[in-house]
């Protein structure tokens, strides 16, 4: 029997009581696999993107820049001319007589691209008969080296060569002269026209660049989930110890 002056214990406090709970630990990735995809991943879209420049280089070079005098001739040399050719200018084959709109486009080429390009131009625009002067404006671009060092005569020739081609009559060696011209251009450079001669962009590019960007997407996605949790939690950690102060 307890003595009635023994005070009687207290009942003990439940275990953690005015303890803030503890924050779910959020479930972490494995790490060092996702570091190791993401790697192998980057690695992977850079050596397709390397893949893919040594292509456009070749294949998908963009269009030279032009000096504004080409872009002014190619407006001139649209207009069919009824008139003969006033203005001499002297080729290696001897003077020839050019239009207003020739010449200025010929000193164009000689003065800001080439003084080769503009004596083929002034030979071309010396020819009377229409299939002649096609062919003759057609060579103009046909022949230039395919190298990107003549990028810059191959944009000027298809701009004044087309214009100079659309004021000749419609005719089977005219028409046919404009289609390979076109034909050319658009193989050179990147355009909208479709090339059949040029080759598919390498298999390594769409067998690298896809799974290489699935696995850095997916790399990504997986950390950044990672992170807004953690984040998550810590702000839930810090909210209990606030509360927990506040009501101790």
């Amino acid at each position: 029997m307890e003595s009635p002056d023994r005070p009687t214990p207290l009942p003990d406090a439940p275990r953690g009581e005015g303890e803030p709970p503890k924050p779910a630990t959020a479930p972490r990735p494995r790490t060092w696999l996702w570091l190791a995809v993401l790697f192998v991943s980057l690695v992977g879209l850079g050596t397709a993107g390397l893949l893919y420049r040594r292509y456009a280089a070749v294949h998908l070079r963009p269009i030279a820049k032009m000096p504004r005098c080409v872009l002014l001739s190619n407006r001139g040399l649209a207009r069919p001319s009824i008139v003969s050719g006033s203005e001499a200018y002297p080729t290696p084959e001897g003077e020839v007589y050019l239009t207003p709109a020739e010449n200025r486009a010929v000193s164009c080429l000689e003065q800001r691209i080439s003084k080769p390009l503009a004596i083929k131009f002034a030979l071309a625009f010396s020819e009377h008969e229409p299939e002649v002067r096609g062919l003759e404006l057609l060579k103009t671009l046909r022949d230039l080296p395919s190298d990107p060092t003549a990028d810059r005569e191959a944009t000027a020739a298809y701009f004044l060569a087309s214009a100079a081609l659309r004021g000749l009559p419609d005719l089977p060696e005219t028409t046919a002269a404009r289609e390979e011209l076109v034909q050319i251009h658009a193989c050179r450079f990147a355009t909208r026209r479709n090339c059949p001669t040029r080759p598919p962009i390498p298999i390594l590019v769409w067998g690298m660049g896809i799974p290489s960007a699935i696995g850095a997407g997916a790399s990504l996605v997986v950390f950044g989930i990672a992170g807004f949790r953690i984040a998550r939690d810590r702000i839930r950690a810090r909210r209990a110890r606030r509360k927990a102060k506040s009501g101790s």
